[in-house]
């Protein structure tokens, strides 16, 4: 998979994840046009980012599903 090269430098900042553990945490999210990243270590965070740059950062205890229902809602971060 191929994730635009702006989007894994912001997800690692954000995330404080390595550009590397980006590209490999990271899916496909049709939905949103874009991308569903996270952060595998306790507690770390996840995010959900369109092609377009617009993001919503959730910590670890968010599930997945009331994540991009809260992003398709339009709430950002």
């Amino acid at each position: 998979m191929s994730v635009e090269t702006g989007i894994v430098a912001m997800a690692s900042e954000v995330l404080g994840i390595t550009a590397e553990k980006v590209t490999t945490n990271c899916r496909v999210v049709p939905e949103i046009d874009g991308y569903y990243i996270w952060n595998p270590a306790r507690g770390g965070r996840s995010m959900l980012v369109s092609k377009s740059g617009e993001r919503l950062v959730a910590t670890s205890a968010v599930a997945f599903s009331t994540h991009l229902c809260d992003f398709v809602a339009g709430k950002r971060n």
